[in-house]
């Protein structure tokens, strides 16, 4: 995901992808995710992956609606100019996907939903299968709900 969004994938020690994997979890520190992140950058499909993301990156915000004026416009109606990076367009497209489905979500379940930062939250079970069906008619998107308890 960090690459999605734009991160920098290099093997450097303040690299996004080193700092992700020296911390977390893991635990591996920062010198066993310096290496990790080197072989990680090694990786044949990993860099097949890097160069599929960033051509796609490209594809997208190139053919992407636009304003009047030019801009690129999400799904949430917000537009960015259009100097902005190809990472910063992307990040754009996919926080207006993220805010159409959430808003989705809230007026489908209501006063039920705790909206984070991350996401949102329901005490109460959910169908799945209803709510999934709901974003697709409403949005157009296909998305995967993960149910943590």
């Amino acid at each position: 995901m960090a690459v999605l969004n734009g991160a920098a994938a290099h093997g450097g020690r303040s690299s996004a992808i080193s700092r992700i994997l020296a911390s977390g979890k893991g635990g591996w520190g920062r010198e066993q995710g310096r290496r990790r992140a080197e072989r990680l950058l090694k990786d044949r499909d990993f860099l097949s992956l890097l160069r599929d993301i960033h051509y796609a990156r490209g594809v997208i915000a190139h053919q992407w609606p636009r304003t009047p004026d030019g801009q690129l416009i999400n799904d949430a109606g917000a537009a960015i100019d259009e100097s902005a990076s190809k990472f910063q367009k992307l990040a754009h497209i996919l926080g207006g996907a993220q805010a159409v489905t959430l808003r989705t979500v809230a007026d489908e379940l209501g006063p039920k939903i705790e909206m984070t930062p991350s996401g949102w939250s329901a005490p109460v079970r959910l169908d799945m299968r209803r709510l999934r069906k709901r974003i697709r008619e409403r949005t157009g998107y296909r998305v995967s709900l993960a149910v943590k308890r």
